[in-house]
């Protein structure tokens, strides 16, 4: 028995094209304002800064900045029907973790891995009622209270089910 759980497919898609346009508009903040210069040099000067090591440093990393940026948003777009969220097998629970707040998420968090937990390790697990972020899942482990927010964008009937089933796995355990 396996069960996926993946990201909604439209939530996916708007998420790229949000992080593409920061990349493409951290990439036009070089080529603002600079009237004076031909086409060329505009276009040198919005990828990258020659004119001191330090303006050279801080125009590398910015590069670098916006093709992570576009290329996330093209990875959201190209795999949109594929992030997986969680994960249920016969051993236990694979969940999307990293960094994330309860108040928003950094984009970068599906290019991570799953992390896993062992039902043998769980010994409650809850759906909090939140009326602002949705539902939430909050695992209980023998050592620490584990709150599943990046599974808050699944829909409600998906979130039951991951509760029951692993309810059912922890209760066949003890």
């Amino acid at each position: 028995m396996q069960k996926c759980y993946y990201l909604p497919n439209w939530r996916a898609a708007c998420a790229g094209a949000v992080v593409i346009l920061v990349g493409l508009g951290l990439s036009a903040i070089g080529f603002i304002g600079n009237r004076n210069r031909s086409a060329m040099d505009t276009l040198l000067y919005g990828l990258l800064d020659f004119h001191s090591v330090s303006a050279f440093i801080v125009s590398l990393i910015l590069l670098a900045c916006k093709i992570g940026f576009v290329g996330t948003g093209v990875y959201y777009i190209w795999n949109s029907q594929k992030i997986i969220r969680a994960k249920i097998d016969e051993k236990g629970l694979h969940y999307k973790a990293g960094p994330i707040s309860k108040y928003g998420a950094i984009f970068f968090l599906d290019t991570l891995g799953l992390n896993f937990i062992p039902f043998k390790e769980i010994t409650d697990i809850r759906l909090v009622e939140n009326k602002l972020l949705g539902d939430e899942i909050v695992i209980i482990t023998r050592s620490k209270k584990i709150d599943l927010t990046t599974l808050t964008v699944l829909s409600q009937t998906e979130k039951e089910e991951i509760v029951k089933v692993i309810g059912i796995k922890i209760l066949s355990i003890k």
